[in-house]
């Protein structure tokens, strides 16, 4: 019965996100509006504070504290998405009282290794979240072929991140569109943070300044009303 609390608690609100952004996908038009200046945006529960340009509409949702989820879809194959849930205090909660033992590999979208061979290193809980988010990004219907790149560390919204280059394929419907994007995993206190960026790859030299200002501004706030 814990463990399947356990299960249910580490991965659902990673399946909702994804879900998140498969719906987010297929509602995208093909035509990329010029980005315009960028202006402020808070998410309802006052959890995501971003500035992105004006004419990229926010889409946002929240799960009563739970899991918050803010993105931005201009056009089919453009995307940059926000996520902040409770899955990080959940998991480094789960590492102290293992004594950083990793979780048990037969939990669903947990694998951390297995076979025959030697027992994999112990992770800290940034490490296994951000294994976790590249497992979810990568079984995406909309991100074929997908490939994770160099891992390194980084700065999300003042935090210690894991960031990873990756690439991918967009389905076509004569040809699939070869696509570049970027995936950060951080903590924020009790919360997860994830951000995930993604677009075609010959919009890449347009497109990845607009992100990383849109990053940098990033800042994760308590919530409330």
């Amino acid at each position: 019965m814990a463990s399947r609390v356990l299960y249910r608690a580490i991965w659902v609100p990673s399946a909702l996100a994804l879900l998140a952004l498969t719906v987010l996908f297929s509602r995208q038009t093909t035509a990329l509006p010029t980005p315009g200046k960028l202006a402020p945006y808070v998410s309802g529960d006052q959890v995501i504070h971003i500035a992105h340009p004006a004419n990229w509409k926010p889409d946002a949702s929240s799960n009563h504290g739970v899991e918050t989820i803010v993105s931005f879809a201009p056009a089919r194959g453009v995307l940059f998405s926000v996520t902040t849930d409770l899955q990080g205090s959940l998991m480094a909660d789960i590492s102290k009282a293992t004594g950083g033992v990793d979780l048990p590999s037969n939990l669903p979208g947990m694998d951390l290794g297995g076979g025959n061979g030697p027992p994999p290193a112990a992770q800290s809980p940034l490490e296994k979240l951000h294994a976790l988010q590249g497992r979810n990004v990568g079984s995406a219907k909309e991100f074929l072929h997908f490939q994770d790149g160099t891992t390194a560390p980084a700065q999300v919204a003042g935090l210690e991140a894991l960031a990873t280059d990756f690439t991918c394929e967009l389905p076509g419907l004569w040809s699939p569109t070869p696509m570049v994007g970027k995936r950060f995993t951080a903590l924020s206190g009790d919360r997860r943070v994830s951000v995930i960026y993604a677009c075609p790859k010959d919009r890449q030299a347009e497109l990845t300044p607009i992100f990383t200002q849109m990053l940098q501004t990033l800042q994760i706030g308590q919530g409330g009303s």
